[in-house]
């Protein structure tokens, strides 16, 4: 091997190593706004805490990238906290991802209490959190922060403006045009809209309601 090609692959095994810390360190930005209604209008609303935490955590990870057919993640930071939260390949991943985001912001006897209380069930997860206690309350209407739960998926919903529901989902497509070899879209989490009120499918994904965290200490 030449001196050349030695020094070339050190630099692309540095460079590597480098945008693998870039990932692994990626700062959080803090989110502290969002759209919510206001007395009946659209308006932008500032985040009480929990909700500021929960958003600015389930945020952080926009845009990991699933190995097609629930086999891991490409970021394998991303899936050490997925398994740490009890999930598996090849089984699906968005009330896991729900679980770990409010594991990662809570503390104390709330953390107790959402790792008791959440798991990989979707349909579970909306009934033990919509028994109100004093960290989590069903409610009508959706709103920042909150947990949009269906009877097979579970999401977090980033803004609402009367009509639709921007929200932060695991286990779907990102929808950036990218495929698998299969052709399949790629999938992982993404920030998706939803009709106000609509099901995901008519028949396997209805939605069930909408859940409040109160409280994450």
């Amino acid at each position: 091997m030449t001196r050349n090609i030695k020094i070339a692959l050190i630099v692309l095994g540095f460079s590597a190593a480098v945008t693998a810390g870039v990932i692994l360190f990626k700062k959080k930005k803090k989110v502290t706004q969002a759209t919510a209604i206001t007395d009946g209008k659209v308006v932008t609303v500032d985040l009480n805490p929990v909700q500021s935490a929960i958003l600015t955590e389930a945020e952080h990870w926009v845009g990991q990238v699933e190995i097609e057919g629930n086999k891991g993640f490409e970021d394998k930071n991303f899936e050490k906290k997925m398994r740490a939260v009890g999930w598996k390949e090849p089984d699906p991943y968005c009330a896991a991802f729900v679980k770990m985001v409010l594991l990662a912001v809570s503390k104390g006897a709330a953390k107790t209490f959402f790792q008791k209380n959440t798991g990989l069930s979707a349909e579970n997860n909306f009934r033990n959190l919509a028994k109100s206690n004093e960290y989590a309350e069903q409610i009508n209407t959706p709103e920042p922060g909150c947990i949009v739960c269906y009877s097979h998926h579970n999401e977090i919903c980033k803004d609402f403006d009367g009509k639709t529901i921007t929200v932060i989902s695991a286990n779907g497509s990102l929808g950036n045009g990218k495929k698998y070899a299969s052709g399949d879209p790629v999938e992982g989490v993404a920030i998706r809209q939803r009709n106000l009120g609509a099901n995901i499918d008519a028949v396997k994904n209805v939605l069930l309601g909408y859940i409040r965290i109160k409280k994450l200490s």
